[in-house]
């Protein structure tokens, strides 16, 4: 078969050779129209240029990239701090809110930026999703890459990831272990790895303790303070309901505590409660409760490391690192009243 050139995507385009480079390395003005032709016929013929041309083609400057789905969450301040423990390249940091579309803008223009390398964590998973050859074919322009968190259908780049499954599955034990039989869940996004591998954890451990979930007791909060904090009030207004909770993620956590405090209720009087992650400034209040800990900036820090490591060796396999993490109990697993019933 014959190899396809930048001629044949320029001939189908109806534009010039320049044109196409110009698309493809995310430089110089090109029309949405014209683009959008080009970005077609790239995929008529599911080119993908090699690495040696990549490089040849455009220079790479001394930035790395650094992309997060919320800016906002003391998880990726985390993150953010210890990719700047890393190195002391300058970071171009780019916050995507969770969306697809924004991220498609964000990789166009961390492009032009002709970075060193880019750290990326994915607004969504990508998989089936219409945006997942554009996601990918940019990703594949740059210099290097690192997925971090959030894993991403489909891709063979370096990543830096924690083990969702079993941090779940050794929170719930712990609740298990402190004498609760009927433990809900409030669930993170299940359109993200994620969210799924979390509540696969969650559900492994009830099953293993012989224990099974109640449809009413698992609420669905998208990895959101605001979603937690809803649901966790309407839960809050039926009188039958769980002993404990495992909270998927420190945001969730935080809607979570709100309501439970707001409606005069007390971890862990009334509520047993672990969460994945921890809630940054409880501490100041007095306030101790029990969280699955994951040495964030460790993550951002080895992020660093496997991205100088790819731009050192850019034709060696895929790397994925999967740190662990470590339950820090404070005595918020272990209800100590009576104000709820345990089944």
């Amino acid at each position: 078969m014959k190899e396809v050139t930048i001629s044949d995507i320029a001939k189908r385009a109806g534009v010039g050779k320049a044109t196409v480079s110009r698309v493809l390395n995310g430089s110089g003005y090109v029309s949405a129209e014209t683009r959008e032709r080009v970005e077609d016929a790239i995929r008529d013929f599911d080119y993908t240029p090699s690495a040696a041309a990549r490089t040849l083609s455009r220079r790479v400057g001394s930035s790395i990239g650094l992309v997060v789905p919320e800016v906002d969450n003391p998880f990726f301040g985390n993150i953010v701090q210890g990719v700047s423990q890393g190195t002391d390249l300058p970071i171009i940091l780019a916050n995507t809110e969770n969306s697809a579309e924004q991220d498609v803008k964000v990789l166009r223009a961390m492009l032009e930026q002709r970075l060193r390398g880019l750290i990326y964590t994915p607004a969504v998973d990508y998989q089936g999703h219409p945006l997942e050859a554009e996601v990918h074919r940019m990703l594949s322009q740059m210099n290097a890459v690192v997925v971090l968190d959030r894993e991403l259908a489909g891709a063979r780049f370096d990543g830096v990831f924690t083990d969702n499954y079993e941090g779940a599955y050794a929170s719930t034990r712990a609740l298990v272990e402190a004498g609760h039989r009927r433990i809900g869940i409030v669930a993170g996004d299940m359109g993200l790895a994620i969210g799924r591998q979390r509540r696969a954890g969650f559900l492994r451990a009830l099953e293993d303790a012989g224990l099974k979930l109640r449809p009413e007791d698992e609420l669905h909060a998208r990895f959101t303070a605001e979603g937690a904090y809803r649901e966790t009030l309407r839960m809050l207004e039926r009188p039958d309901r769980p002993s404990a909770f495992f909270v998927s993620n420190n945001l969730s956590s935080r809607g979570f505590i709100r309501a439970i405090f707001e409606r005069g209720f007390n971890i862990p009087r009334d509520i047993g409660y672990i969460g994945f992650d921890v809630v940054d400034g409880l501490e100041m209040l007095g306030l101790k409760f029990s969280y699955l800990d994951r040495d964030v900036s460790r993550m951002g820090r080895e992020a660093v490391k496997l991205l100088f490591e790819r731009m050192e060796r850019p034709e060696a396999p895929p790397r994925k690192l999967v740190l662990g993490s470590s339950l820090r109990l404070e005595g918020s697993e272990v209800r100590t009243g009576g104000g709820a019933t345990r089944r």
